[in-house]
């Protein structure tokens, strides 16, 4: 952003695991962090994984809940709200499938 003196903390929300669109999650992560900023991505399901947190700069959750429990919302929203509240995030890019 125009005028800011410090690097962006930038939070990246990707609703699935890296099975489809990966190339974009990680293209958004490098050029945000390429910029000098800091990239957090969180995967809110799907498996952690060595090889996936490798390809990313920055750091890589996972959330690992499963959308066919009915609480999941419910636990993304907690783990994601205390997420924030440690980190304290400037911005956030949400991504959407449908």
């Amino acid at each position: 952003m125009p005028g800011t003196s410090h690097p962006l903390k930038i939070l990246q929300l990707v609703p699935k695991s890296p099975t489809w669109g990966f190339d974009l999650f990680q293209q958004v992560a490098a050029a945000y962090a390429d910029a000098g900023h800091e990239v957090t991505t969180v995967f809110i399901s799907g498996q952690a994984s060595e090889a996936v947190i490798h390809r990313y700069k920055g750091s890589v959750h996972f959330l690992q809940l499963n959308h066919k429990h009915t609480t999941w919302r419910f636990k993304a929203l907690a783990r994601l709200f205390k997420l924030c509240r440690a980190q304290h995030f400037d911005a956030a890019v949400c991504h959407h499938y449908k």
